[in-house]
């Protein structure tokens, strides 16, 4: 079994090519990599020499926080994993890295299961998520560090506005013929199946308008996989495994709902992992994976690589 390992990068190129070497270790692993046009290319490319399962999307795009282009760079990558094969897809953003080997990581990601639980936030009576869809967000194309500009001045005003809760944007989508589909809240990092996969490829292409409307919810990422995976198990003829549907009267964390991935949110950013004597407490997460590591965590991942199980 091709298992297909998506990686979107912009920054740390030291410790994304040990990543990138790390899981090209096993062969049939294919390892695909999309680095963020604002970003030099240069630092990220690895020798590939023995290794044939290295591939670098050739396709940037400029990408922006909670954008659409998160969403984008992504299904341009599960293509690509579509022509070589793969049957298990894997998400990796900047910073992760494997806290087992990749023998156990296979046995883990080789069940028949998809691995992205989900909140319906279409129905949820909680604003913290119905916000996410029944309020109108601006992220694409917005740089938030230059607050001066009028686009970010707009989207800014609008964020304040969506603070109130109030619904004035339909939270779900109707489909050319009619279909309601649910909007479902998850974390990005996940791993589906082919079959999710070619599900939610041919939906995009029969239905391109469906992609519009995430265009302008909170953080498009978060919503559109998990949404397209459960639109996947209400067509599908066979009962999936996975994708759970969650209660959305309680609150839930993106790092409690992946199941692939550990990471601890601090206010404003995730938080940094670099000291050696970390390693005990990642490894009792239980996830394959935790983030966020830079190039100054090398001292921590040589200690987990050398313990490696």
């Amino acid at each position: 079994m091709k298992i297909g390992y998506l990686i979107d990068c912009y920054k740390d190129p030291i410790v994304t090519k040990r990543l990138i070497l790390r899981l090209a270790e096993d062969p049939d692993n294919e390892i695909f990599v999309h680095v963020d046009s604002k970003a030099d290319m240069e630092p990220f490319l690895v020798q590939t020499g023995r290794y044939n399962n290295i591939h670098y999307q050739k396709n940037r795009r400029r990408v922006y926080w909670g954008g659409l282009s998160q969403v984008l760079l992504c299904i341009d990558m599960l293509q690509e994993a579509k022509k070589y094969g793969c049957e298990r897809h894997v998400t990796l953003h900047n910073g992760c890295w494997p806290l087992w080997s990749n023998e156990r990581l296979r046995a883990f990601f080789s069940e028949d299961r998809e691995r992205i639980p989900v909140v319906n936030v279409s129905t949820s009576p909680m604003k913290t998520f119905y916000k996410r869809t029944w309020c109108y967000h601006m992220f694409e194309g917005v740089d938030r560090t230059r607050a001066y500009l009028p686009r970010t001045i707009l989207a800014r005003t609008v964020s304040v506005w969506n603070r109130l809760g109030i619904k004035y944007r339909r939270g779900y989508y109707r489909t050319e013929s009619g279909e309601r589909v649910d909007i479902y809240f998850s974390s990005g990092h996940f791993c589906i199946t082919d079959r999710a996969r070619d599900h939610l490829l041919d939906l995009v292409q029969r239905e391109p308008a469906i992609l519009k409307y995430f265009l302008h919810c909170y953080v498009p990422e978060e919503l559109f996989f998990g949404t397209m995976v459960r639109h996947y198990a209400e067509h599908s003829s066979n009962r999936i495994n996975g994708a759970e549907i969650l209660d959305n009267t309680q609150p839930h964390s993106l790092s409690s709902l992946s199941e692939t991935t550990f990471f601890t949110y601090l206010p404003g950013r995730i938080a940094e992992y670099a000291d050696p004597e970390q390693e005990e407490a990642l490894r009792a997460q239980g996830k394959p994976f935790f983030r966020k590591v830079t190039d100054d965590s090398m001292a921590l991942i040589d200690r987990l690589e050398a313990t490696v199980i």
